[in-house]
């Protein structure tokens, strides 16, 4: 069969090859099994500037297509209508001329309105819809929504939540596993002992500020404790994160790439806590979630979203609403609570490992490419 995987920026600059966010990981790893399950696959995704390339992890055998993008420069937020034009135009080119079995697209609400778009136009193909996240209410009145849906033959999200969230019934659920292997990351190589981490980009959605606040409160109180920030740079907050740890010797920001060989993953597994204060998510499920509990380590997140999903507080990680006050309660608890947290560490590891991993995704996929 011949199968054409869509995803929005999936090509990445080849000297960053550690920061794959979950919405390019997981139609890549789909494109790898099904290229292993004897499909011909094709990536379909934008293009990029001269030196990115797909994600290393990448099966060799498939193929790459790209298209323009609907932005008017690489990685602005600004929709173009002209290039969203060009954007369909290209993509309905290429499947009819590629003679696809079936097209295979994954992202939000608007990548399925593009999906039914096409169908509209004559695209020639049988339609899948993978729901990485989806807005609990969109612009479109609710009628044509469920009628743009309906165009679609079949449709999968990865997470409960996010299934709940979408208008219309016999949604598919195929829970994902992680690429990031966590567990053989090198603990030696961090440059802490015992210290509290928060490793996304310090903004508000991300809780930065939340985390700040806490850090702030507590780096006194606990002189033993390093309080880290591992962070990429021109982040919302990292003036202020970077003159915190200037005013406080066991406040440290870590700034991607970071130096002497480190990895996100010897952070992470070496971690006492990680603390992630989300505000909304970025996908779900939330892969700096699941990445952290695969390692073993316990986590404190917030309630949002996928989060409920995968997290019952105080069993395999800690949930507390995206508050100051309540963020940084839960770092003291943890601290002051080390036994019951390295449980919640063991439990983390072990819930991922049995509910989010690939042969189980394989399993779902596989009933509609068989």
């Amino acid at each position: 069969m011949k199968i054409g995987i869509f995803v929005t920026e999936a090509l990445y600059d080849q000297r960053r090859k550690n920061t794959i966010s979950g919405h390019v990981q997981v139609p890549i790893q789909t494109a790898n099994i099904l290229c292993q399950n004897g499909h011909n696959v094709t990536i379909i995704t934008n293009e990029a500037p001269e030196g990115y390339g797909v994600p290393e992890f990448t099966d060799d055998d498939i193929d790459l297509s790209t298209v323009s993008s609907i932005h008017g420069h690489w990685k602005d937020d600004n929709i173009d209508k002209i290039n969203s034009l060009k954007m369909i135009s290209n993509l309905k080119n290429i499947i009819n001329s590629g003679n696809f079995d079936k097209i295979h697209f994954f992202g939000s609400h608007r990548v399925a309105y593009l999906l039914s778009v096409l169908d509209l136009l004559g695209v020639d193909a049988e339609s899948h819809m993978t729901f990485t996240i989806y807005p609990g209410r969109t612009k479109l009145p609710s009628m044509l929504e469920k009628q743009l849906l309906k165009r679609i033959d079949i449709v999968s999200s990865l997470t409960e939540y996010t299934a709940q969230q979408v208008p219309r019934n016999a949604i598919d659920i195929m829970q994902p596993g992680i690429i990031k292997n966590v567990r053989s990351a090198t603990a030696s190589r961090a440059p802490f002992d015992n210290f509290v981490l928060f490793w996304r980009n310090a903004d508000w959605v991300n809780g930065g500020d939340i985390c700040r606040t806490a850090y702030s409160a507590l780096v006194e109180e606990y002189p033993e404790i390093d309080f880290v920030y591992a962070t990429r740079p021109n982040v919302e907050f990292e003036q202020e994160i970077k003159k915190d740890a200037e005013n406080h010797s066991n406040i440290h920001v870590l700034t991607y790439p970071y130096e002497e060989a480190l990895t996100i993953e010897d952070l992470v597994v070496s971690a006492t806590v990680v603390v992630l204060p989300f505000r909304r998510l970025s996908i779900n499920p939330q892969f700096a979630v699941l990445e952290s509990m695969a390692a073993g380590t316990p986590v404190i997140t917030t309630p949002v979203e996928s989060n409920v999903d995968i997290i019952q507080h105080k069993e395999n990680g800690y949930l507390v609403p995206p508050s100051a006050n309540d963020v940084t309660e839960a770092i003291t608890w943890a601290l002051n609570h080390t036994k019951q947290m390295m449980d919640i560490g063991e439990q983390a590891e072990q819930s991922i490992n049995k509910r989010w991993n690939w042969d189980t995704y394989e399993e779902s996929l596989m009933t509609h490419y068989e």
